[in-house]
């Protein structure tokens, strides 16, 4: 196994209540990320469907007076081709395979199917 530690924070989840980023989430967040520090100066932090849902006021708040003010970071949102992209070289990159493959994704709101040939995406 490659991870040595998983942290979920469902900011999905608790978005539907309120229709904003929940403050309990993003103060677990700037936990993993201080902590995430400690471990590696190369962090990246990748926002996906919900990142790319919310207002972009409550993407710069969160990014400029929040994340960037306390570790000199931000979110970087990703597009949904891009995620799918990124997750399904996560899958395949290391599983031999002579002949295309499909990969289906079942995320938060979508799924996706990524065909590959190659290790290129048709």
């Amino acid at each position: 196994m490659i991870y040595e530690k998983t942290i979920t924070i469902e900011f999905k989840k608790n978005y539907q209540i309120k229709k904003q980023i929940n403050e309990e989430d993003l103060n677990k967040l700037y936990e993993v990320i201080k902590n995430a520090l400690t471990y590696t100066n190369n962090v990246n932090i990748y926002g996906c469907s919900i990142f790319r849902n919310i207002s972009n006021e409550e993407l710069d708040e969160i990014n400029k007076k929040k994340i960037y003010e306390k570790f000199k970071l931000e979110i970087q949102v990703v597009s949904q081709e891009d995620e799918a992209n990124y997750t399904a070289l996560g899958c395949y990159k290391n599983i031999e395979y002579n002949e295309n493959i499909c990969i289906f994704i079942g995320g938060g709101g979508s799924t996706e199917l990524i065909f590959v040939k190659k290790i290129k995406k048709l």
